[in-house]
């Protein structure tokens, strides 16, 4: 189905939802709620300003990316998102559920869903490693729970290539720097996150892990000073919270 031409079979279910949707004006990323109470989501590319552009790069091959990770990935049985249908500027994915973020910031979330759910994502991030892809950019707004499974979302960042430990870390150091972000008092839940991680990933990973965080402290002046520029940056204080989470766990969590 392209965005021009709504002509779709009319066995899709979804067609007239998403034809619908895609007649109205573009918003990036936005629910597109079902008769049945379920919804999907519409991930359409942003018409960038030239500045914006060269910070987010292009935004139509990095959607074709993620199309490719999620076809890649549920070919391989890895557990992303159901993909509903695409285009060269839109994409249409199934919901799956709360994602890391909003479970570890809401107040109605109870602790045992919250640790079953961060258990899992650790669960599921090895099991990409282990198949040889990784995410790219395993955020806690990438992770998603519904109650049962974790769904990985935004694989713009994916590869089946890089296949070495070091490439593993770096997902490793996002994921937990995310956390942090999120909430900077986060340790047990990323603890039993990391611990499922490492009980299911490639041998070598945590490691490899510590020798990037090692690597990323060499820079800790610059980070210092751009802490002093932007005091409130959550993302500038987490990252020295992860490096020093890292090197508190010498063995592992």
């Amino acid at each position: 189905m392209s965005q021009a031409d709504a002509a779709t079979p009319a066995t899709d279910p979804f067609a007239e939802v998403i034809a619908t949707a895609l007649r109205e004006p573009p918003v990036r990323v936005r629910p597109l709620p079902l008769p049945d109470g379920d919804q999907l989501w519409l991930k359409r590319v942003e018409d960038l300003t030239h500045r914006a552009w060269q910070r987010k790069g292009d935004m139509r091959r990095l959607l074709r990316r993620e199309r490719e990770g999620y076809a890649r990935m549920a070919e391989a049985g890895l557990p992303v998102v159901a993909m509903v249908d695409g285009h060269t500027d839109w994409l249409v994915t199934r919901d799956a559920g709360a994602n890391l973020r909003h479970l570890l910031r809401s107040s109605d979330v109870r602790m045992r869903e919250r640790t079953e759910a961060f258990a899992a994502a650790g669960e599921a991030l090895a099991k990409l490693h282990r198949a040889g892809f990784t995410h790219g950019r395993p955020t806690m707004r990438a992770i998603c729970w519904d109650g049962a499974s974790i769904r990985f979302i935004s694989l713009a960042r994916h590869s089946d290539r890089r296949r070495r430990n070091r490439h593993f870390a770096l997902d490793v150091m996002i994921f937990i720097h995310s956390c942090l972000c999120a909430d900077r008092s986060a340790h047990d839940v990323l603890g039993l996150a990391l611990g499922a991680y490492l009980d299911n990933a490639p041998e070598g990973t945590w490691p490899a892990v510590h020798r990037m965080a090692t690597l990323m402290a060499m820079v800790a002046p610059a980070m210092a000073a751009l802490r002093l520029a932007r005091p409130t940056s959550r993302e500038l204080n987490a990252l020295s919270l992860a490096l020093s989470y890292v090197t508190e766990h010498q063995r592992r969590p």
